[in-house]
């Protein structure tokens, strides 16, 4: 948890008021005026700067909750450098550059504010923790959504990219793997940075460069707090719908052209038996009753012939 205020301001304030309104000043980024025993200085104007910047962060860190320590540490910055800080740990301010050290030694020796300083682990980290369980701000876990995406229209092409989102998932933290066929690969992957969307949730990528060939299987496989088995999502390289359509059309061209050719061979092959029997020499018969269809179709017949049937005989 952390907290920042800051003020802006055409030249840089010498001094700050004392007392309460010295907390409050630096709080709030409320600047007073006028010399007082509690007086802590700043840097003097810088003419070449026309702008400056102060700032106040205070920020919790827990471990295990607040079951385990809790931390609460202050820090004030001057021109986007620190200067000095009260760490719960340490219990007093410490002074960070050579501008912290007048105003260390100053808050040091106020007793109210020490004790104030070092009630914040309880008044401010610790309630606040209970606050946010309430609200569920702590525990809260969204699952991850998961997909894969090659950056090539065609995935069997030579180095295909793969590109595996985690998205939308919290707590932040998550472990994504690339497998090929079962097998963890380690070699062409790399990770982009976790990025925190505008509704508190975070999105992650981890990239495969690989040459996909046809049976592989890819998988991305990611861990995170809000599931208790891992998300496997596959992908397999698959023909794209161009080479599909060429494949096609080659197969149709292909059936077609056998189609053509049987019928061409048909027509020719009939076109030559045609030709065939017309160059044939035809048989031609006598009429019915000569000599010949007697000589080689009829039976022989008895010896008592008549001189005619003798003759058709010989």
């Amino acid at each position: 948890m952390q907290r920042s205020c800051g003020n802006e301001g055409d030249t840089p304030p010498r001094s700050l008021g004392g007392g309460d309104r010295l907390r409050s000043s630096l709080r709030g980024g409320e600047w007073g005026g006028g010399a007082t025993p509690h007086q802590a200085l700043l840097p003097p104007p810088v003419s070449t700067a026309p702008h400056f910047l102060y700032q106040q962060k205070c920020e919790c860190s827990f471990a295990n909750g607040t079951g385990g320590e809790v931390c609460y540490l202050e820090r004030y910055f001057y021109g986007r450098q620190e200067f000095v800080r009260f760490d719960s740990r340490r219990g007093w301010f410490e002074a960070v550059t050579e501008l912290g050290e007048p105003i260390a030694q100053n808050w040091n020796s106020q007793k109210d504010l020490m004790d104030y300083e070092r009630a914040q682990v309880n008044t401010l980290c610790r309630y606040n923790y209970g606050v946010m369980e309430t609200g569920q701000m702590v525990g809260r876990t969204v699952e991850p959504l998961v997909k894969i995406s090659p950056t090539k229209g065609d995935p069997l092409a030579h180095h295909t990219l793969l590109i595996c989102t985690a998205a939308g998932y919290y707590p932040p933290a998550i472990d994504i793997k690339w497998l090929k066929n079962g097998q963890e690969q380690t070699q062409g992957v790399g990770y982009d940075d976790e990025i925190q969307n505008a509704d508190w949730t975070y999105q992650y990528q981890v990239m495969l460069e690989t040459v996909p060939q046809r049976g592989d299987v890819y998988a991305c496989q990611v861990e995170h707090k809000s599931v208790k088995e891992p998300i496997s999502v596959q992908w397999e390289p698959q023909t794209s719908d161009s080479a599909k359509s060429k494949v096609w059309t080659g197969a149709v061209g292909a059936i077609l052209g056998l189609v053509f050719v049987a019928v061409g061979l048909y027509l020719y092959l009939k076109s030559r038996k045609g030709e065939g029997l017309e160059g044939t020499p035809q048989l031609t018969l006598p009429a019915p009753g000569s000599c010949w269809l007697e000589k080689h179709f009829l039976q022989p017949r008895p010896s008592f012939l008549s001189v005619e049937e003798a003759k058709c005989k010989e």
